[in-house]
């Protein structure tokens, strides 16, 4: 049986199947494996994906960029405000909504965000007609943390309406937590993660608390300063100050001629990403001059109408250099996330990176460098590991034989404070970590020196809540003492201690004092 697991980014989108236990990511027409987040309209017809980019530069005020931003938000919000101002295609109000104003069918046209994201699920729907069973398309999609329950609904309706059963919802950087199974190997295991999520034109850093299989976010910042798209951005700026000191002539005068500069300097950041080197392709960039830049040597040019295609040499090292001041806005997001969390660096023991963004070696290395004790993961394509992670949720649901919640988030009871065991002479060993699920048990061996084993259990970062003392008399010196420590749902901690030798039982129950709820997602 197959399901799916799908990604809507702001830049692009991914889709990934699971089948017969195994994930694999869907590659569309063109044999990429993500499709660009875009919407053309034109007087003959609509296209979406890679057509939508191609045509991005001539026909910017027929093309949707970016509409999951505006998805279930109000024309009045700041954040559609914003949106206004730097896109290119017409963004008006209807029924206090924003829609999209463009030529379609030789008539003026509007379209909602959720009717263009609604497309763009259609899209993906024909690619994952290869890997279904049927004509049930079940998927578990990545929304951000951010989404409220009434953007969750819209989303849920664009994919019914593009041919999606939604199983559930799950946050973005607990879906790539999913993709590298952290804490789903080691159950007892308690880790503290950080998921960095450079995306093309927002980076978020979520730290999180890994117990038991269970996440639980305890920061989450979300910055729109930080993006794959700026430092695209700040290699064509370079570019342009270079042709304007030569020709006294600014490609940013032109929306064309910006288009193709942004367009060759994308291509330069992504070969940049794999190569020390790179070229793009820059023909007639501006009033019939072809740009040639190389770093090594000074700007060339010809003003003649030749229709040549002319390299621009550019080097990673030098592009670090100009990212320096995006990589310092990054570590102030890893920062923020930190404190948040009441967590320090030392005590991040994992971090992911997503987003294609992340790809950049100047980034990994930030990342890596300021997080220097930490095992990093950017193993997997870091445009896809979301998608990945989706598909293996769908593939636990499926074998789990759940239910349709499509629910985000849900609470399970957890203790809210550390329990520990002390024995005497030895120093204080957690048994079970704060915020972990229960109910839920574990078992450890001691030793003993003395002919009496004594151990008291506390609750607390202090041990200051004594919540039992167990006492063996009358055994040997080389004695191995099995615990067995079972937290119930109803609150109760049971304990059973044994002497393997003489075996000598203590048995006892006590109520644990505090617990809560946490969220998974």
């Amino acid at each position: 049986m197959a399901a799916f697991g799908i990604h809507i980014g702001t830049t692009n989108s991914c889709l990934s199947v699971y089948k017969d236990g195994n994930t694999e990511v869907v590659a569309n027409a063109a044999g990429d494996r993500t499709t660009p987040t875009l919407v053309a309209f034109s007087t003959h017809d609509k296209v979406v994906g890679l057509p939508a980019k191609q045509g991005l530069i001539r026909n910017a005020k027929n093309t949707v960029c970016r509409a999951k931003r505006l998805l279930g938000r109000q024309f009045a919000d700041p954040e559609v405000q914003k949106e206004i101002n730097n896109s290119q295609c017409s963004i008006i109000e209807k029924d206090g909504k924003p829609v999209y104003q463009v030529q379609y069918l030789e008539s003026q046209k509007l379209f909602s965000p959720e009717q263009c994201i609604s497309f763009l699920f259609e899209t993906l729907k024909d690619l994952a007609k290869n890997h279904s069973d049927g004509n049930v398309f079940d998927a578990v999609i990545s929304v951000p943390c951010e989404f409220a329950e009434s953007q969750l609904n819209v989303v849920k309706s664009a994919a019914a309406r593009g041919g999606f059963n939604v199983l559930r919802f799950i946050y973005e950087p607990t879906a790539t937590l999913l993709a590298y199974d952290v804490g789903l190997k080691h159950h007892h295991e308690h880790v503290y993660c950080m998921v960095v999520r450079l995306g093309g034109s927002s980076c978020t850093v979520t730290c999180y608390s890994v117990i038991g299989g269970m996440y639980k976010i305890l920061s989450n910042i979300h910055s729109d300063e930080v993006g794959g798209d700026l430092f695209t951005q700040l290699i064509a700026l370079h570019f342009s100050k270079d042709f304007l000191r030569q020709y006294k002539e600014d490609p940013q005068s032109n929306q064309r001629s910006w288009s193709k500069l942004m367009s060759a300097s994308e291509t330069c950041k992504h070969t940049l990403t794999n190569l020390p080197n790179a070229h793009c392709s820059v023909d007639s960039l501006h009033d019939g001059i072809d740009f040639s830049s190389n770093i090594a040597s000074k700007l060339q040019a010809c003003r003649n109408g030749i229709a040549s295609i002319i390299f621009v040499f550019y080097f990673r090292a030098r592009v670090d250099l100009l990212n320096q001041s995006l990589l310092t806005q990054l570590q102030n997001l890893l920062d923020e996330a930190l404190t948040a969390s009441s967590l320090s660096k030392d005590q991040i023991q994992k971090v992911v990176l997503s987003g294609g963004g992340s790809k950049m070696p100047c980034v990994s290395k930030k990342v890596q460098d300021y997080l220097s004790n930490a095992e990093v993961h950017f193993t997997l394509p870091a445009d896809e590991v979301i998608a990945i992670g989706c598909a293996k949720q769908a593939g636990i649901i499926l074998s789990n034989s759940c239910n349709n919640d499509v629910s985000a988030t849900a609470s399970i009871p957890c203790i809210q404070k550390p329990i520990s065991a002390i024995v005497e002479n030895c120093e204080p060993e957690v048994i079970f970590a704060a915020n972990l699920p229960i109910p839920t048990r574990i078992k450890k061996t001691f030793s003993s020196s003395q002919s009496v084993f004594k151990m008291v259990v506390t609750q607390g970062d202090d041990h200051s809540e004594l919540l039992a003392k167990v006492i063996l008399k009358d055994i040997s010196e080389e004695s191995v003492i099995n615990a067995q420590f079972n937290l119930n749902s109803d609150g109760s901690l049971h304990i059973n201690c044994m002497d393997e030798i003489s075996k000598s039982t203590s048995e006892l129950s006590v109520p644990v004092s505090s617990t809560c709820s946490a969220r998974s997602c």
